[in-house]
């Protein structure tokens, strides 16, 4: 329990997972242990505060996810991660890069993406 962090994405994810483990433990305490566990600080404590590692790693997971070219193509602009995939004996190339998205090129073998934060 800290106030060292002043932004929820500068909590080590290291951190953020114990936090997480202690709050799956806690639920299976019962009321006690999710009355003891999940509450919020004055001031927040964005390592502590159930609410706010939950929010936290629900953001980090998510930009961990990988797109579908096919359900849905990054925004001009757009910093990502591109990954090509393509099935053994196919022609063309795979693997993963990191681009800034263009509208105007071709989307060529890649078949999913990622975002990339701004805050790294």
């Amino acid at each position: 329990m800290s106030n060292k962090y002043k932004h929820g994405d500068r909590v080590p994810t290291e951190v953020l997972c114990a936090r997480l483990d202690q709050l799956a433990t806690a639920v299976t305490k019962g009321r006690d242990g999710i009355n003891r566990e999940f509450y919020m600080s004055i001031p927040a404590e964005l390592d502590h505060d159930a609410d706010l590692v939950i929010s936290e790693a629900s953001k980090r997971l998510m930009s961990m996810t990988w797109i579908s070219v096919e359900d849905r193509q990054p925004e001009h602009g757009q910093k990502i991660v591109g990954f090509a995939y393509c099935n053994e004996g196919e022609p063309g190339a795979h693997g993963v890069w990191d681009e800034v998205w263009d509208n105007d090129e071709p989307i060529g073998a890649m078949t999913h993406w990622i975002p990339i934060p701004d805050k790294l």
